[in-house]
């Protein structure tokens, strides 16, 4: 008889059982959910700078394009480096003062960067890397090639009536309208030509010339 009985109240805890089991299981799935929503991240959306290319190395600072932080859900450091080219980066955090210190941004700010090119230096590439948080990206500055171009053509007078087998050498001429030293080259069918610059006693057949500097040209009769 006891144990008949001992069956029964065991089948009526069977029987009650699931109802609570299933309620405990609910809660606890529920638990976990919300904690995987609140978690904190530092690490923002993947974001990017457009580099700037043919830029005016004429001081001004060039401002990257703005970026607007996303993905982080508390406050986090922003800061700027320069990796070895110059340009004195700095920051501005929406539409602040450019800085080149740290500073504090949140999600939904805006955010630009700055690299100030050196003043007559051509074909030069600056590079910054931005940190926000746990991301980062690099704004690339390139400033144009220079000019190299001689103003207006260079004309050396035709000479005649000279002795066979002499070298005659043209007038100088100066060369203007010149950002860097330029390539000089002299060429002839015939009379071994070559240059010389600035007034120099030296003649080559290849060389440079700066801005005002000047050339001559001589031939063999």
């Amino acid at each position: 008889m006891l144990r008949a009985l001992t069956g029964m109240v065991m089948g009526a805890s069977l029987f009650a059982m699931p109802a609570v089991a299933q309620s405990t299981i609910s809660t606890v799935l529920s638990g976990e959910a919300s904690g995987f929503q609140v978690m904190n991240s530092t690490t923002p959306d993947a974001f990017s700078f457009t580099a700037q290319t043919d830029v005016e190395p004429d001081g001004i600072p060039v401002a990257s394009d703005e970026i607007t932080i996303a993905g982080i859900t508390e406050e986090v450091t922003a800061s700027v480096a320069d990796l070895g080219t110059g340009g004195s980066p700095k920051i501005s955090v929406e539409g602040g003062q450019y800085t080149a210190g740290t500073v504090q941004v949140n999600a939904g700010d805006r955010l630009r960067v700055s690299i100030l090119p050196d003043i007559g230096t051509f074909d030069q590439t600056y590079q910054a890397r931005v940190t926000i948080g746990g991301g980062s990206a690099i704004f690339e500055v390139t400033t144009r090639a220079a000019d190299t171009t001689p103003d207006g053509l260079v004309n050396f007078a035709s000479v005649t009536n000279q002795e066979p087998n002499t070298l005659v050498a043209s007038v100088d001429q100066t060369i203007t309208g010149l950002e860097a030293p330029a390539a000089v080259s002299v060429s002839a069918a015939a009379g071994t030509p070559q240059v010389s610059f600035d007034e120099g006693v030296t003649w080559v057949a290849s060389g440079t010339v700066a801005n005002n500097g000047t050339v001559r040209v001589r031939l063999t009769s």
